[in-house]
């Protein structure tokens, strides 16, 4: 265990005028209580461990999600706060959930690791449709990718992370397909930033089908497409078609609602 009690403060306290006895047993009083402190202070510091290891495997064409070296299948919901206190956190974990999908403060973090949840961290990107954000403005897509650096630099070593979500939907009633340069840029940094857990973005069935996964892979060296350790999700999923069809790792993220269910997950 780490003694803080070195440095400055052992110094001051050495440095106290001693002109008696009763001088010295305050000093050691306060030496002592400094060091209880500091190991109190190690404690706290070392009782929440690293971050956990999570990979995506490519093995004959079948991708494998890991996390601290296990299979790792998720039964995840997407959790937008408890709601006023109607839907909290632990309801997932007691009806058999083990992952959820949120912006991930600090709190739900260390609320989810408490549980034993794991968290797929949002990273929220805006949207040409919605927003009207430009990904032709220079500026602006530079002043985003460093908001997201700062989040992964914020919770890369917590040990509830499980990966990223680069934005979402993003090619909802967009035309400018440099939204796709924005996101793999992200993913790049992702991968330079934090070795430990992968990057992904959501897309629909309807960009499958419109072609918007081979313009990712079409990009200048396609972070998201290399199966080792990246994966594309998709959401508002309605079957299984084309979900072998682009090499890359695929995973459902919406699927229905479970508001009412017993067992969301069983």
């Amino acid at each position: 265990m780490r003694c803080g009690c070195v440095g400055s403060e052992r110094k001051a306290l050495l440095d106290l005028p001693i002109r008696s006895i009763h001088d010295l047993k305050v000093v050691a009083a306060a030496a002592a209580v400094a060091m209880l402190a500091s190991l109190c202070g190690g404690a706290q510091e070392e009782a929440r461990p690293g971050p956990i290891r999570v990979e995506i495997r490519n093995e004959d064409g079948r991708f494998h999600l890991l996390r601290d070296g296990r299979p790792y299948l998720i039964k995840g919901a997407i959790w937008v706060g408890d709601q006023g206190g109607r839907v909290p956190l632990k309801d997932v974990a007691e009806r058999g959930g083990n992952s959820i999908r949120t912006g991930a403060s600090a709190q739900v973090l260390d609320e989810a690791h408490r549980l034993g949840l794991s968290v797929l961290v949002n990273l929220p990107m805006r949207m040409e449709s919605v927003h009207k954000f430009d990904y032709s403005d220079e500026k602006a897509v530079r002043e985003q990718f460093e908001k997201m650096k700062e989040r992964v630099l914020q919770v890369k070593d917590h040990p509830a992370v499980l990966m990223y979500a680069i934005g979402n939907e993003l090619s909802v009633g967009y035309k400018n397909r440099q939204v796709w340069n924005a996101v793999n840029d992200v993913a790049r940094m992702i991968h330079e930033v934090d070795p430990n857990h992968p990057a992904m973005t959501v897309i629909g069935d309807g960009s499958i089908n419109s072609g918007d996964i081979q313009e990712l892979l079409k990009q200048p060296g396609p972070v998201l497409s290399q199966g080792e350790d990246t994966l594309v999700h998709r959401g508002n999923a309605q079957s299984r078609r084309n979900r072998a069809a682009f090499g890359i790792g695929h995973g459902q993220i919406e699927f229905g609602h479970f508001a009412r269910a017993e067992n969301w997950f069983g």
